[in-house]
């Protein structure tokens, strides 16, 4: 019986940001984590990963999740890659749901978010389509190394 190669993904979200703190969509703003705030919420996960074999590693171009992979990794190569950003919030960036819960194009999003255009920003197809090609070009360029 043939074995066919493995891969492990590990899917891990940035640190803390003002805008998580304050309950802010955050999708293309480029923002840092909050100081300290990698240290506390990840070094338990950082002694996870040392111990383990990491071939590649990924990250969005944002400032966050650069940090966030430089604390876990700081021995290991970043592949930057813009289409692992989050959604793109557009108008909506940096609002929280009280600014916006009378909004009916938000309301209405927030009824049928799998559909919906987020004005000036991505829908949900656009989006789960950015991030699945990025997907298959890691596993195609991952077959082809083995």
């Amino acid at each position: 019986m043939e074995s066919k190669p493995s891969v492990h993904l590990y899917l891990i979200r940035h640190g803390m940001t003002a805008y998580n703190q304050e309950k802010k969509y955050l999708g293309h703003s480029d923002i840092p984590v909050l100081q300290g705030r990698l240290e506390k919420a990840y070094h338990r996960l950082r002694d996870q990963f040392s111990a383990r074999k990491i071939d590649k590693v990924f990250s969005s171009d944002l400032t966050r999740c650069l940090q966030t992979a430089e604390y876990l990794f700081p021995e290991k190569p970043i592949a930057v890659d813009k289409r692992l950003r989050e959604i793109n919030f557009g108008d909506w960036e940096g609002s929280t749901y009280e600014d916006l819960k009378e909004d009916k194009v938000y309301c209405g999003w927030l009824a049928d978010w799998q559909k919906k255009q987020i004005p000036n920003g991505e829908s949900w197809p656009i989006f789960r389509e950015r991030v699945n090609v990025f997907l298959e070009h890691f596993l195609h360029d991952r077959a082809e190394s083995n």
